[in-house]
């Protein structure tokens, strides 16, 4: 039996950015080995909040959670394509004061980002993604 919070949880930031130099972005071909890897060992995707729950269940049951940080429309496709291949779910994060704008905290044009719109929050939330929030405006909380 696992111990407690023993769920992996991993964090992406954009999925098939435009800067595929950018720190942040993973391209959507490795995103998919990643959850296929998970796939072929036996995991469940889950949300943070399952993932949570299944912790205080200790149950044997593998899981994994992926959360989105800053809600970039960039990764829709990829999702898409990963719930009907592996019944991909995660949690995404959005700033909600940025819903179909680009972020405004990149210093690099070339990554600066559209953030989902409200159509696709609803069609995430529909196919089984938990939405939290990332703030309102994307502080900078280190000056």
């Amino acid at each position: 039996m696992r111990e407690a919070l023993d769920i992996p949880i991993l964090t992406v930031h954009k999925i098939g950015g435009r800067d595929f130099w950018d720190p942040t972005n993973i391209h959507p071909d490795r995103f998919r080995r990643i959850v296929e890897w998970f796939s072929q060992q036996g995991y469940r995707f889950v949300t943070l909040s399952e993932a949570v729950q299944k912790s205080k269940e200790l149950t044997d049951e593998l899981a994994v959670a992926f959360c989105f940080d800053d809600g970039y429309q960039s990764s829709v496709p990829i999702l898409l394509q990963l719930v009907e291949g592996y019944d991909f779910k995660g949690t995404i994060f959005p700033v909600a004061g940025f819903l179909g704008a680009y972020n405004s905290w990149e210093t690099m044009p070339s990554r600066r980002e559209k953030h989902l719109t409200m159509e696709d929050i609803k069609l995430l939330s529909g196919l089984g993604f938990e939405i939290g929030s990332h703030t309102l405006t994307h502080p900078d909380l280190i000056s």
